[in-house]
């Protein structure tokens, strides 16, 4: 791998701008969505929102995108975070390995350490690739007793059996491992993959997935994990599912069934349902819940969460209705509140689970189930209190079962709320109560604090006002070529003759962040326009940076004309200024004469 430049050998900021500045943004973006040219920048459906006209622009030069439809925008390592969803860490190491550059750790490794890691990452690769053709398999031999199943049984259509694309394990020893890995080192992977298992008697491997459904469970990033494979044998000795060999991409801890193609809904909607089964997801999308997922097996944990919230902070506890069920569901209750995630708690009849409930009652009495279900915490205190006794020590347990969940919701409102509430149930008093619960607390984890609103915005009369069409002329010059005009203009014109606020501002914000990092970066000017409200100042300068520059080598010939005929016409303003001051003391004669001295000075040329 190539060395980042050596001055920065460990500052993390300037190797995040040099990750930054040797991504081509297009081809990054481009492996997701379909792009074109159009004049200075590439363009194409959204990926953050639905839509039909293409309003999406990817800008090479200046590194960032920008979607006039919903707002989105930002630059490489946000399109990792926000639309695949990975970490910050993630981001960087993703295009650490795509542009060669070493993060700064990785610089102080030994060579042992860099060759381990090399050899982590090509095994990843490695089993990347093997699962994809895998999965091309399984889809491939998707008939008969699989078909009748999905199509039948479980009345799902062929858009969600493709959607989802499951597949088909045949119910034979060697079928798989005698067409998809291809050499010794195929099979050593797909063993450890546990697609095969090695025999025991004699030399060789067996299909580890036999006579079952299989279905692909993604990695952040859409790359294909792992599978869990359904039986269709109804001996009760063989296991309903098995699931891919934990390995270096596949921890069924860390993943969400359905993350991959629901992500997008999730973040649109900005809710996610949570339920157990991988059908249960596929018939909730089928009846208009595109927004459902389900953790590897009952026990949520707290990476899922995490995971979770990468794309929202609102959950749908959507378990099955049965004993296990609702234990599960509670569990997970502590869980969600501790990443910071609220939401409600399903409670389906006895029984029933999601599949079941849509076939029988439809999508709107589920949708109708869900909103006139209980808060996350009100659950949990409604399953609490039913084992009340009744008793003083009885009143106390229930505080501090439910010290350590009440302490952990963000919103301080709702808090008070539960708290009067269950020193309702407790016929306790409330400051009583109140004490229990702050002691409690005290041994467990403390309310997040309460997260800042966005600061308004106040936009006056002046601000709304079209900007003077040489102001725009300027900064769509000095947008196009900041590293060249910038600093003459702060530092050379101080913004002379900039009369529009908004204008004004967003130089003032890029000739900050280049001072700061000691470059322009338009996505960071895009980041705080919006942070600070101010969309359609985002789109402006979109547009500016999209214009085609018909000037050539001849920019800075009109950005001098530009300037010069802005710092005249302050000055003229200046001039005027201090007129009117020096004759509100004169009489009306002296008033004129000073007007006229005042015009034939102005009309001279300079």
């Amino acid at each position: 791998m190539r060395q980042a430049d050596p001055r920065m050998a460990f500052d993390s900021e300037q190797v995040v701008e040099e990750l930054k500045r040797h991504t081509s943004l297009s081809s990054l973006i481009g492996e997701y969505v379909s792009l074109k040219k159009a004049g200075r920048s590439h363009k194409g459906l959204c990926p953050f929102h639905d839509e039909r006209t293409p309003s999406f622009h990817v800008h090479d030069a200046q590194g960032f995108y920008h979607c006039f439809g919903c707002g989105a925008s930002g630059d490489a390592i946000s399109f990792l975070r926000e639309h695949l969803g990975y970490s910050f860490r993630e981001a960087l190491e993703a295009l650490s390995a795509r542009t060669g550059i070493e993060l700064p750790e990785q610089r102080r490794e030994t060579p042992e350490m860099r060759q381990a890691r090399s050899q982590r990452q090509d095994e990843k690769a490695r089993f990347y690739q093997l699962n994809a053709r895998a999965l091309g398999y399984y889809v491939s031999q998707l008939d008969g007793a699989a078909t009748n199943y999905l199509y039948e049984q479980r009345n799902l259509t062929e858009e969600m059996v493709r959607r989802y694309e499951i597949g088909w394990a045949p119910d034979s020893w060697d079928a798989f491992a005698t067409s998809v890995p291809r050499n010794f080192q195929d099979q050593r992977d797909a063993a450890a993959l546990g697609l095969v298992a090695q025999r025991k008697e004699k030399r060789g491997v067996y299909d580890r997935f036999r006579g079952r459904i299989m279905f692909p469970v993604y990695a952040i990033g859409g790359k294909i994990a792992g599978f869990s494979g359904r039986t269709l044998s109804n001996d009760k000795e063989t296991p309903k599912y098995v699931n891919s060999s934990e390995s270096s991409i596949f921890k069924k801890s860390d993943l969400l069934y359905g993350l991959h193609q629901a992500q997008k809904s999730i973040r649109s909607l900005d809710i996610a349902l949570l339920c157990e089964g991988q059908v249960d997801v596929i018939t909730l999308a089928q009846h208009g819940f595109p927004n459902a997922v389900a953790p590897m097996g009952t026990a949520l944990t707290e990476n899922q969460c995490r995971l979770i919230s990468r794309f929202t902070k609102r959950v749908v506890l959507l378990y099955d209705g049965d004993a296990a069920g609702r234990k599960a569901a509670l569990a997970g209750v502590g869980l969600l509140l501790q990443a910071g995630i609220s939401g409600r708690v399903v409670q389906l009849p006895d029984g029933s689970d999601p599949d079941s409930y849509l076939k029988t009652h439809g999508a709107n009495a589920l949708q109708a189930l869900i909103e006139s279900s209980p808060a996350l915490f009100q659950a949990a205190l409604q399953h609490t209190v039913a084992s009340y006794d009744g008793t003083i020590p009885g009143a106390t347990r229930v505080i501090q079962q439910l010290a350590p969940l009440l302490a952990m919701v963000p919103v301080p409102e709702e808090r008070n709320r539960y708290v009067a509430e269950i020193a309702r149930v407790t016929g306790m008093l409330e400051a009583q109560t109140r004490e229990l619960l702050r002691s409690s607390a005290a041994k467990g984890r403390q309310a997040p604090e309460n997260v800042a609103r966005p600061p308004s915005v106040d936009v006056s009369a002046n601000a709304r006002r079209p900007a003077p069409s040489v102001e725009k002329d300027l900064l769509a010059l000095i947008l196009q070529h900041p590293d060249e005009l910038l600093g003459h203009w702060m530092e050379g014109y101080r913004n002379q003759g900039i009369t529009h606020p908004g204008i004004k501002l967003i130089l003032e914000m890029s000739w900050e962040i280049t001072q700061e990092n000691g470059r322009f970066d338009a996505a960071k000017l895009l980041e705080r326009l919006r942070d600070s409200g101010r969309t359609n100042a985002c789109a402006a300068v979109v547009r500016m940076l999209n214009q085609q520059n018909h000037l050539s080598d001849k920019y800075e010939m009109a950005f001098v004309e530009i300037a010069e005929t802005l710092k005249a016409s302050e000055e003229r303003r200046q001039l005027h200024v201090h007129v009117r001051s020096q004759t509100a003391t004169l009489d009306t004669r002296g008033q004129l004469e000073a007007m006229r001295a005042f015009a034939s000075n102005s009309s001279e040329p300079r």
